[in-house]
């Protein structure tokens, strides 16, 4: 129970920045002037690099669901219908 409390804790605070981060990146990106290609690049770059992160800092949950989601037919199928497989 006291881990839950702590998770909790850190998620208002959490959701707050992801919310004025999504609020202010079209501005941001449009005063920018940079390519749309170079900016969907970085968007995509950092994403995984975030993404790498919490997985070498996450818990069995996340790694169960890694290896679900690697194994399962249907995200094949879906990888080639959206035509990245």
């Amino acid at each position: 129970m006291v881990q839950d409390e702590a998770r909790g804790r850190g998620a208002l605070p959490a959701i707050a920045v992801g919310v004025l981060a999504v609020s202010a990146a079209a501005i941001m990106i449009r005063l920018s002037e940079a390519p749309a290609l170079a900016v969907a690049f970085w968007r995509c770059a950092l994403g995984v690099v975030v993404l790498f992160l919490r997985l070498l800092r996450g818990g069995r949950s996340f790694r169960r669901v890694r290896r679900f989601t690697l194994a399962s037919p249907r995200g094949w199928r879906l990888a080639r219908i959206s035509g990245s497989g």
